[in-house]
């Protein structure tokens, strides 16, 4: 049985043991040690002070528990910068403390010693919010309390330790509070009566203060994982909703939401689902509040729950909220989406035929379009066309229930997936009948007659099976396109699917790993440089050591970034540099730029391919300045960093800095941007960046170099 320590106590022990104390007490754990702790508790302060500081280390072979005791003792009590240095230190020394591998006299005299040290107050010098020492006190003493918390729990059932958990439970600014939910407790050790009690304090957290921290209780429950504590909680959580504060329901519908439990996610949308006006802004802002902006999805109880909701009452209304629910609160995972959406077909065919369903129906149907479209994982072109012709068989505007059905208490501007940026050009496909060609191609093997000429990146990404980023050519009259993954490797569309070998030019990727050499260059350099120039014409990479007689002449340089509408965003900016008819491409893909030699038959042929970029509408890329980028209508710095293939070095240049070999460090902002005057340095840049290829450097990156905007 655990002791609770009181005054009166303290002061018999005071007037017994005066200045006599055996410290070898320290050394033990067994069943005098909780009145050792006693007896040192009662001593007078300054020898306790040097008691604990002789002993709180393991170089005096003090017992695990008897650390955390001291060591937590310290840190209750102000200490000077030279005692607290050496607590610190003897904290950080301190082992581990396992009660699983003490005897059971040890594991008790653990158990005592801790709950005593739970009880003792902190000193109120330790309040104050100003000095950095004393908020280090403060906080290694409840890193010491954590650590005894975690033993005591474990004897919640002995009434003096049941009536401390409840004490704390209802102190919320103590700090062992928080601390306690971080564990759990066995819940089957308590009786009956302690576990009503255990549940009432609990739950009455959520109702008797407006501002009352619940934080951590789910998680306290969740990890006691008892249906005989757990779920008459959630009633007790239901019955209080009806008289519940606006600021209290946020609390307990999160809490339901958090305990990821059968009965608590159907609580959850019983309650939501019978009160639509009052709860559905709350639940909306309780789970974006969550799951907004995350890679995390729903609790998995949460969305079985919804899934059987659907089931048994086959309601299109309950699916349009749901549906609501996800895509605008999910952080961009499909897997919930696509597992509702299963469900679809059958609830379509018991909908019934009044308007305003059928309104809430297509609003479904629409959603269920763009979601599996949109789904990269699993994306299935008809699915999308499937839903888009229901949807179409509909002539009333969707209806989105959620937003109906709150009566209009939500401030929200829903975006649905259909209603996307990224969707646009498959609603195009759809409406002049090539959705349903493609469908039928890609996945009956129905070849059309007529070639697809401009799709959406993510179309592409069906037959090439990858995720395409950028299209850095295109032929708009064939549909033939050269295409850019998320992974910096080009491929080729013939206008019906990939045939990389009906290319009409050679892209060969470029491999920076050998410099040209020189005379002082050792033999092996020169065998390497030579046995690229010898295979340079092969498919395989070229260096740009084999380029180099190739690279002396810059003719034409153009600079583009993929539009707005086109691609995912992956893809920053694509660089096009002609030499006679062959070109360098530098592409930039999530930072890192890969670059491929282009080879045509003839300068004429090259000249019609970069004459082609200039069609935006069939290209899908943006012309950008070559030098220079605009912010406010202030021509700034576009800077060009260079990497060298084996020390990393890297090197910054601008046309701007003409007089440095082009090159700077730090951007100087007395030096005017005049796009005119940078045009005029292009040719004598390129011998620049010449020399620098010549040397083992590579363009890196393009950024603008925004150190002197305002």
């Amino acid at each position: 049985m655990l002791r609770a320590f009181s005054l009166i106590t303290a002061l018999t022990l005071l007037s017994q043991t005066a200045w006599a104390f055996d410290a070898s007490a320290f050394q033990r754990q067994d069943a005098q040690s909780v009145t050792a702790a006693e007896q040192f508790l009662a001593l007078p302060a300054a020898q306790r002070q040097q008691l604990a500081l002789e002993h709180m280390g393991n170089d005096q072979a003090t017992a695990p528990t008897w650390q955390v005791f001291l060591l937590a003792y310290l840190s209750s009590q102000p200490q000077n910068a030279n005692d607290w240095e050496l607590i610190q230190a003897a904290e950080n020394d301190r082992p581990h403390l396992d009660s699983s591998v003490m005897l059971p006299a040890e594991q008790a005299a653990n158990q005592q010693l801790c709950f005593l040290q739970l009880q003792q107050p902190y000193d109120p010098e330790l309040d104050k919010e100003d000095d950095e020492q004393l908020s280090d006190q403060r906080d290694k003493r409840a890193s010491l309390d954590t650590v005894c918390i975690a033993q005591v729990l474990d004897v919640a059932q002995q009434p003096e330790v049941f009536a401390w958990l409840l004490a704390r439970l209802n102190a919320e600014k103590h700090p062992q509070r928080q601390a306690i939910f971080d564990y759990s407790i066995t819940v089957d050790k308590l009786d009956p009566a302690q576990t009503q009690q255990l549940r009432k304090t609990l739950a009455a957290q959520y109702f008797d203060k407006d501002d009352n921290d619940t934080y951590g209780i789910s998680t306290f429950l969740g990890n006691s994982a008892d249906e005989a504590l757990l779920n008459p909680f959630v009633s007790d959580l239901q019955e209080g909703l009806a008289k519940a504060t606006e600021e209290q329901i946020p609390r307990i519908l999160e809490t339901l939401v958090a305990l990821d439990s059968t009965d608590a996610a159907q609580a959850f949308w019983n309650t939501v689902w019978d009160n639509p006006a009052r709860y559905f802004r709350i639940a909306h802002e309780t789970l974006m509040a969550e799951y907004s902006d995350q890679d995390e999805l729903f609790p998995e109880a949460l969305h079985t729950a919804a899934l059987k909701h659907l089931d048994e009452q086959s309601d299109v209304r309950f699916m349009a909220s749901y549906l609501f629910l996800l895509v605008n609160a999910e952080g961009g995972d499909w897997r919930h989406v696509r597992e509702t959406v299963e469900k679809l077909e059958a609830i379509s065919e018991k909908a019934p035929d009044d308007p305003e369903t059928q309104a809430v129906l297509k609003y479904v149907y629409l959603q269920a379009a763009g979601a599996r479209y949109l789904d990269e994982e699993e994306r299935s072109l008809g699915d999308t066309l499937k839903w888009l012709d229901k949807a179409k068989t509909i002539t009333a505007e969707p209806l989105s229930w959620y937003l109906h059905a709150s009566n209009g208490s939500m401030d929200w501007e829903e975006e649905r997936p259909d209603q996307r940026s990224t969707f646009a050009p498959v609603k195009a496909l759809h409406a002049d009948g090539q959705l349903a060609a493609l469908v039928a191609w890609h996945d009956n093997q129905q070849k059309p007659e007529k070639p697809f000429t401009d799709l959406p990146a993510e179309i592409y990404s069906v037959f090439t099976d990858s995720t395409v980023v950028a299209r850095p050519w295109h032929d708009a009259a064939t549909g033939a396109a050269l295409l850019l993954d998320n992974a910096g490797e080009l491929s080729y569309f013939d206008g019906y699917e990939q045939n990389t070998a009906a290319m009409p030019f050679s892209a060969q990727p470029i491999d920076n790993s050998v410099e040209k050499p020189t005379v002082r260059s050792p033999l092996a350099i020169w065998f390497e440089y030579i046995f690229q120039i010898l295979t340079a014409n092969q498919d395989g990479p070229v260096t740009l050591a084999s380029l180099d007689e190739a690279l002396q002449h810059a003719d034409q340089r153009l600079l583009f970034s993929p539009s707005d509408n086109w691609g995912n965003g992956d893809s920053r900016y694509l660089e096009y540099v002609r030499y006679g008819s062959q070109v360098m491409l530098n592409a930039e893909v999530k930072g890192e730029v890969h670059s491929y030699w282009l080879r045509f038959p003839a300068a004429t042929d090259t000249t019609r391919w970069l004459t082609q970029l200039h069609q935006p509408s069939a290209t899908g890329l943006k012309a950008q300045p070559l030098w220079h980028w605009v912010n406010d209508e202030k021509p700034q710095v576009l800077a060009r960093h260079y990497r060298h293939f084996s020390t990393e070095d890297e090197l910054i240049l601008s046309p701007l800095y003409a007089d440095s070999e082009f090159r700077y460090t730090e951007l100087d902002c007395s030096r005017e941007v005049k796009p005119a005057a940078l045009e005029q340095q292009a040719a004598a840049f390129a011998q620049a960046e010449y020399a620098l290829f010549q040397q083992g450097y590579i363009l890196s990156k393009i950024i603008a170099d925004s150190a002197c905007v305002e």
